[in-house]
């Protein structure tokens, strides 16, 4: 591994490498390392000296957007044909292009993926073309979601293509319904409207929500991911639930994770809501329901629990 973590090293190395031209093709493995905005010339030169086929690793932490878009440019050379280059630098700038096209170039390497969802009128075309393209990480085990979904529609919209996520999909502070805003759904409703607009996928294996909850969020999910093993679920359920009492709701949810072998509840419910009148359905062996009172963002506040003690 050659380390270059100045303009200094970047100038030294450029000088020895153009004055002995045959060790170029033996580079393999580049790390770099620059905290500033500001690219120097040199590095823009190196760059363009150091990659070649044989080129395996470039590794490092690298805040200049002029870096990663001298790299994609040299990348896009077709007569290059980097076949062996697995990994770029990590990006530490703001620029969320410059991570979603770094994403998008080794869609067939990775392994795991954050998305952050902007709301549908502020999301870019690159962001766009990242969601189109979810079925080409032929690789992916993990997907975390945080950001914004006007509704379920918009969220299927965003999930549509995980045909190759087969390990675990995190939910985490992902807004789906803003301010409660949109009418509830009924669950034969969710049970219609995704019977004619969501593509079932049968490969994930581990479902983590952590966020605040409606029953038809839990069913949809469910419905599109029919073969979970694991689900965790922690947060609020929703109180805004118009004609939908509480009870209610959390019966919806109990219904649709029923059949998942393994899972942990732990919703937040209101204080004052009347827990003895809940229909405690059939529980299967190992599974343990029930209401407690535990810490959650620094108060105490009613939980429902619902658990199972499968072997993971």
């Amino acid at each position: 591994m050659i380390s270059v973590k100045s303009e200094s090293a970047a100038q030294r190395l450029y000088n020895h490498l153009f004055q002995h031209p045959e060790k170029i093709e033996s580079i393999a493995h580049v790390d770099f390392h620059f905290d500033s905005e500001d690219l120097p010339n040199i590095v823009e030169k190196l760059l363009e000296l150091v990659i070649t086929p044989n080129i395996y690793k470039l590794t490092g932490a690298v805040k200049s957007d002029k870096f990663f878009t001298t790299l994609f440019q040299i990348m896009d050379d077709q007569l290059l044909e980097l076949k062996n280059l697995v990994i770029l630098p990590y990006f530490t700038g703001n620029n969320n292009a410059v991570l979603l096209a770094q994403v998008l170039r080794f869609k067939d390497k990775h392994e795991s993926l954050s998305l952050t969802v902007n709301k549908r009128e502020n999301r870019s075309e690159l962001f766009r073309q990242l969601l189109s393209q979810l079925d080409k990480f032929k690789k992916l085990n993990y997907l975390k979601l945080t950001g914004f979904a006007c509704g379920l529609e918009d969220t299927e919209l965003v999930l549509k293509r995980t045909f190759r996520l087969r390990g675990t999909l995190e939910i985490q502070d992902f807004e789906y319904d803003e301010n409660n805003a949109m009418k509830p759904m009924m669950a034969e409703q969710v049970k219609r409207w995704a019977a004619y607009h969501v593509k079932k996928l049968g490969v994930l294996k581990t479902l983590i929500i952590e966020t605040d909850c409606r029953p038809e969020f839990i069913e949809y999910l469910l419905y599109k991911y029919p073969k979970i093993e694991r689900i965790k679920i922690y947060g609020k359920l929703c109180f805004n639930l118009g004609n939908i009492s509480v009870n209610r709701a959390l019966y919806r949810i109990v219904t649709a994770v029923k059949n998942v072998p393994y899972k942990q509840i732990d919703l937040v419910i209101p204080t004052l809501h009347d827990r003895s009148s809940f229909a405690v359905p059939k529980l299967k062996g190992g599974e343990t329901l029930g209401f407690c009172v535990n810490e959650y963002q620094g108060q105490s506040n009613w939980f429902f629990t619902y658990k199972s003690h499968a072997k993971s």
